[in-house]
């Protein structure tokens, strides 16, 4: 589960093998992708599509609040299908993690990423589990891909 979010972190205890960088999704059409970065005020200026899942809409909301911007948000949605679709369709662009990237959607249109220049929190994935309880040894074993992956993308 996405583990930096969590409502009540005191009571749980989290591992972070996987920690995902948000970038600006949008049709290849779109005029923003002539640009290699791109900042959160240029997105701002754009409609926007806001996927209202695992709390990912809260981080942006905080973010976009931080900075002072008032995006202007066309449509909310819960499923990131429908979100990759409307993207992909021209309606807006969203700013999502690399973990939920997909350059295609449902019906092969082709969405774009840019990496952002303004610095915003990571969103990290991880077992999530109360505190003192532990791993079973199944689901360590599970998440012994993740962990080698990332032991071996450090510098």
């Amino acid at each position: 589960m996405i583990s930096n979010v969590l409502s009540e972190p005191q009571a749980m205890e989290s591992e972070t093998p996987a920690r995902s960088p948000n970038r600006v999704w949008m049709a290849s059409n779109h005029a923003l992708t002539t640009r290699n970065e791109i900042m959160l005020a240029d997105c701002a200026a754009c409609d926007q599509i806001v996927l209202e899942a695992d709390r990912i809409d809260e981080l942006m909301t905080g973010v976009c609040s931080r900075h002072r911007l008032e995006p202007r948000v066309i449509l909310r949605n819960s499923s990131l299908e429908a979100v990759r679709s409307q993207v992909g369709a021209s309606a807006g662009i969203a700013v999502l993690p690399d973990i939920l990237y997909g350059p295609w959607t449902l019906d092969a249109e082709h969405v774009e990423v840019r990496a952002l220049r303004d610095e915003i929190p990571t969103i990290d994935a991880g077992p999530v589990g109360c505190r003192g309880s532990g791993l079973k040894p199944a689901a360590s074993e599970f998440l012994e891909l993740p962990r080698e992956a990332s032991r071996t993308l450090r510098p």
